[in-house]
């Protein structure tokens, strides 16, 4: 294939690019592994141009069979003359093929898949791609050194660019390699190398229990990225993968990418829900590390079993029909750790801030230890612009009593992992694969063992590119991916150390506010329950006390900064100037009814259309003299003071509050730049525009302290103005409406 100018067709020397792959930018990115991404970006064009591929799922299952070929060929030294004779051969060598729990193989397509390339030069440009990956990967396997390549991936963040089909039963959202590494890292350093030793043996006749894996692996992005942040004679990495999904061409895919980096008879296998699959009932309480993307969509899931079981773990959504799919996928995660593993699980920030996630994480048997906040556009490219978070935990002993749906987990079989870690360090004894772990072992620092009462918390506000018409182009802000990862580790020793302050426990009750970073947090002498460890990227280690949701996008930096200053000036939360009314609905709809959409950036009502508004649904009793606040979509901030006279109906998205001082100062306090800095990243939902928070956030917002004369002109001034602007709407409607 004759190569472009601009794209050599020899690998640059060095390591590193100025040009890396866009959707991969996470880690160290070797120069054969940005070839191998331009030389697929070339193949992308060909394969739409000729190839007869409809889509790009279809194109990397046909380069998927071809690294199956030329693995075949290169084991068995045969030589390729008929690609499809071939192929066939490939699915029926056992070296080739894949096992279950039970130990059965399972050829890597079914034996009946057709080989759909044939195109001459289509196959042969695909091909010559195929044989340069399978020479490398079959170098790294005989020195077992090296870094391998995520091909699979490579191929598609190169056939991702606009072109991606997330409806073809890959998984609802691919992960990009960039996050999918920084979590690897990150959950590398967390677990203990002896958690394999220590987890259950399993059923009798069950394959040795894996050393990490994945129950919605799709083409095996999170089991490569593991393959490639473990040194290669780690516990864990010996004892293997297991992954398992509901697509038989992800399995395929995942199959052939763990071929390539050399693991014989790999652990995967299809499943038709891994909620509720027998097979995977055989791995309960036995794994000691776990990364998963799980689907996720609200009201997604209906299996009655599968809702049975997530009850089990999380009994707040008991007697529900239908759940996300992600917080089943989070309960399974939780029921396959062995006592002591980690799980890093990518949820929808509306899940990870939901009452049943955060009663879920108050467990005793569940120990949060990261949250890291991913910006819209991470997984924009496949299909959505929800906002998501990366949630790193441990599982310190059996989550709930039913919870562990095998005979081979039952409780108190296994002991408490904090337990036996203790121990170990009190000995100074240390598990032999942690010894001698290599070159590589030598520069990773050892198994982080934060404080369990401090939880870090980070906001990514960079992945390496954004979106413009559908594809991605670099983010001129750069990557913030590698640096958070770095962070977060750093911050798992200052969580036991002294940014943390080492400070006693505190009968101090809860709070509602996720930016406690103020000494008004819980008592005006308390100490600071959060300690910011970077600016930006934004990261900080808090108190888990102080938490109700582990949501980080609330740690904005414009709304830590804001908050911050009022603070080191005196300023007090909301909550001193009022407080919330319960709501009182209303049985039918009366006029006026005031909605978002009739308050502008001012404050300012629309009487004339509230009066006109005669929406399906009642809403809410406002009195004159009260405030109304949105509660849905606190970035645009829409509030408003009932004017003296009649009570008003108020749509239900409006908190109600009563002021201790005169409204319409509290209403200028909420309309000053540094507490609306403090709104804007509140909230929970899976898009900005449908997030939505309660009174107790409103009331957690500092605002700065005024002496009362100051609030009474403060008032008088806002009153006026707003007596006027609605005079003159008044005036102005009278004399075009007289024409």
């Amino acid at each position: 294939m004759p190569a472009r100018p601009e794209w050599p067709s020899a690998p640059p020397s060095g390591v590193g690019s100025d040009r890396p792959p866009l959707l991969g930018v996470a880690g160290s990115w070797g120069a054969a592994e940005i070839e191998l991404h331009r030389r697929f970006d070339e193949l992308h064009q060909l394969l739409y141009r000729r190839g007869g591929l409809a889509s790009s799922n279809a194109a990397v299952d046909e380069v998927a069979k071809l690294l199956l070929v030329r693995l075949w060929a290169a084991r068995t030294g045969a030589v390729v003359t008929d690609h499809r004779a071939a192929f066939a051969a490939a699915l029926r060598d056992p070296a080739l093929m894949a096992r279950d729990p039970a130990g059965n193989a399972h050829p890597v397509w079914p034996l009946d898949e057709p080989f759909r390339l044939t195109q001459p030069d289509v196959l042969a440009a695909a091909d010559a791609i195929a044989t340069a990956i399978v020479t490398q990967a079959s170098a790294l396997d005989a020195t077992g050194a090296g870094r391998g390549i995520d091909a699979l991936g490579t191929a598609f963040d190169a056939l991702l660019a606009g072109r991606y089909d997330h409806t073809g039963g890959l998984g609802t959202y691919l992960t990009p390699s960039g996050v999918a590494r920084m979590m690897a890292d990150v959950a590398v350093s967390l677990v203990t190398a002896d958690i394999p030793r220590r987890a259950d043996p399993g059923p009798t006749g069950t394959v040795a229990t894996p050393g990490f894996g994945d129950p919605y692996c799709g083409t095996g992005r999170f089991l490569v990225a593991l393959l490639t942040a473990l040194p290669p004679d780690h516990p864990l990495r010996l004892a293997g993968p297991f992954g398992t999904d509901v697509s038989a061409s992800a399995t395929a895919k995942a199959r052939v990418n763990l071929l390539l980096y050399g693991v014989r008879q790999p652990l995967v296998w299809t499943v038709r829900d891994s909620v509720t699959d027998s097979t995977v009932d055989a791995l309960v309480g036995r794994v000691p590390l776990i990364l998963t993307n799980p689907p996720f969509g609200e009201r997604q899931y209906d299996s009655a079993e599968g809702i049975a079981r997530t009850a089990a773990v999380v009994p707040a959504i008991e007697n529900r029909t239908r759940i996300d799919p992600s917080l089943a996928g989070l309960a399974r995660a939780l029921t396959l750790l062995a006592p002591g593993g980690v799980l890093g699980i990518i949820l929808p920030d509306g899940v990870l801030a939901s009452p049943p996630v955060r009663a879920l994480l108050a467990d005793p048997g569940v120990e949060p230890l990261a949250v890291v906040s991913l910006p819209p556009v991470t997984f924009a490219l496949s299909g959505t612009v929800a906002r998501t978070s990366a949630l790193f935990l441990r599982r310190t002993g059996v989550v709930r009593k039913d919870a562990l749906l095998t005979p081979g987990a039952q409780e108190g079989r296994l002991p408490d992992a904090r337990q036996r870690d203790t121990g170990q360090r009190d000995t100074g004894q240390r598990d032999a694969g942690q010894r001698d772990t290599g070159q590589r072992a030598a520069r990773r620092p050892g198994p982080k063992r934060p404080d369990p009462r401090r939880v870090v918390l980070a906001r990514v506000g960079h992945v390496g590119y954004v979106t413009r018409a559908g594809r991605p182009v670099p983010d001129p802000a750069g990557d913030e991916l590698p640096a958070v990862a770095t962070l977060v580790l750093s911050s798992m020793d200052t969580a036991g150390g002294s940014a943390a302050g080492n400070r006693a426990p505190t009968n101090d009750p809860p709070t509602n506010d996720p930016l406690a970073n103020d000494p008004l947090a819980n008592d005006p002498l308390a100490n600071d329950p959060l300690a910011l460890v970077s600016e930006s990227p934004l990261v900080a280690v808090v108190d888990r006390d102080a938490l109700q949701t582990l949501d980080p996008s609330r740690l904005d930096p414009a709304a830590v900064a804001a908050r911050r200053a009022l603070t080191d000036a005196g300023g007090v939360r909301l909550g001193e100037y009022l407080t919330a009314v319960p709501p009182r609905r209303c049985r039918s709809v009366t006029s006026p009814f005031v909605s978002v959409l009739h308050i502008d950036d001012l404050g300012a009502v629309d009487w004339h259309a509230a009066r006109g508004y005669t929406p399906v649904t009642p809403g809410v009793l406002a009195e004159p003299g009260e405030l109304i606040v949105s509660l849905l979509n606190p970035a645009q901030l829409r509030a408003a003071v009932i004017p003296p006279g009649e009570p008003v109906q108020v749509s239900a998205e409006f908190g109600v509050f009563r002021s201790t001082v005169d409204p319409y100062a509290v209403l200028a306090l909420l309309y000053s730049p540094a507490v609306r800095a403090q709104l804007r990243p509140l909230g929970t939902g899976t898009s900005s525009s449908r997030r939505r928070i309660g009174p107790d956030d409103v009331l957690a917002l500092v605002v700065p302290k005024l002496d009362p004369s100051t609030l009474d002109r403060l008032a008088a001034t806002v009153r006026s103005a707003h007596g006027k602007l609605t005079a003159a709407r008044d005036t102005l409607r009278a004399a075009y409406d007289n024409q």
